[in-house]
C-alpha cells in the first residue's frame, strides 16, 4: 500500500511525499490489532495500553481527517519505534 501526504520536512517546512504504509485509519486498525494481539501473547504490553493507545490515535483521525492522516501515521509510527522501545527497555 502507498499512502501520499504532506510530511514535515526538516526545516519545518511541509513536502509532499509518497511512502509505504496504510491508507487510513481503518486499514490501520486492522493491522494494529493483529500488533495488539501479537503484543498481547508475548506480554509485551497490557491491553488497557494498547486499547487506550488506538482510542487516541482514533481519536486524532477522526479529529483531523484524512488529510493529515500521512502525518497522523509518520508520528505514530515513529512512537512505535523509539519510544515503545525505551519504555519496554525501563521497566
Amino acid at each position: 500500500m502507498k499512502l501520499s501526504g504532506l510530511i514535515m520536512a526538516p526545516g519545518g517546512e511541509f513536502t509532499h511525499m509518497d511512502f509505504k504504509g496504510p491508507l487510513d485509519y481503518d486499514h490501520w486498525l486492522a493491522c494494529f490489532r493483529i500488533f495488539m494481539s501479537a503484543m498481547i501473547m508475548l506480554g509485551a504490553c497490557s491491553p488497557p495500553y494498547l486499547l487506550a493507545y488506538v482510542a487516541l490515535i482514533g481519536h486524532y483521525a477522526k479529529r483531523y481527517g484524512q488529510a493529515c492522516w500521512a502525518l497522523l501515521y509518520q508520528m505514530e509510527t515513529r512512537f512505535r519505534r523509539e519510544v515503545m522501545r525505551r519504555m519496554r527497555r525501563r521497566e
